[in-house]
């Protein structure tokens, strides 16, 4: 929810995204979702939970029926104090997309690929670092434009770029995040000690 309130912020594109709060506040008077209601995206979109990561309470909603399931599973989040999630649009015929790290004054890029809806490294997802300099150099300036505006200086983005569009677009955030495409944990722990070596040298 919060990715999509500073995309907002900071004007930069993005699926169209619905922000809800709680399940009620999507459901109203209708408990149980046997219609599509007017204000969502039409079928398939993507319904992400507030609390999820590398691919978990990420789902791609193809009708009603499977909005209700999703949504079961939400309020039983709620239940345990775990509550908001947001509706996307889909973007179709996109079998990568581009992680960007920022590591203090740092910027990295590597596309994650898949045949599935996933593209998490996670949930099988595979790491091209090579191709496509032009469009990673194109992401990380983009990111890096990003987190000079909002002052993030330790996250890594997702971004995909449609066909026929000429700018990324920005999915989502991640503040904790797999290192696989980094080298590893050892690496990142010590890229992450030198930039806040870094950062406090500056500070100083």
């Amino acid at each position: 929810m919060g990715d999509t309130l500073a995309f907002w912020t900071y004007g930069v594109k993005h699926p169209c995204t619905l922000v809800f709060p709680k399940v009620e506040t999507l459901l109203g008077d209708h408990p149980h979702m046997d219609h599509t209601a007017p204000e969502l995206p039409a079928y398939p979109f993507v319904l992400k939970g507030n609390h999820g990561g590398e691919g978990r309470q990420v789902w791609l909603v193809n009708n009603a029926a499977e909005l209700e399931t999703r949504l079961q599973t939400l309020r039983r989040f709620e239940l345990h104090g775990s509550s908001g999630f947001v509706i996307q649009e889909y973007l179709p015929t996109l079998e990568r997309d581009l992680r960007v790290v920022v590591i203090g004054g740092r910027i990295f890029s590597y596309w994650r690929q898949s045949q599935s809806f996933l593209h998490n490294i996670a949930q099988g997802g595979e790491i091209d670092a090579e191709s496509d300099q032009d469009l990673q150099a194109l992401g990380r300036e983009r990111v890096g434009q990003f987190c000079r505006q909002s002052g993030i200086n330790l996250a890594a983005f997702d971004l995909v770029f449609p066909p026929g569009e000429v700018e990324p677009v920005f999915l989502e955030i991640n503040y904790t995040f797999g290192r696989s495409g980094l080298g590893g944990s050892e690496k990142f722990y010590s890229m992450l000690q030198e930039a806040v070596a870094e950062w406090l040298q500056a500070s100083a």
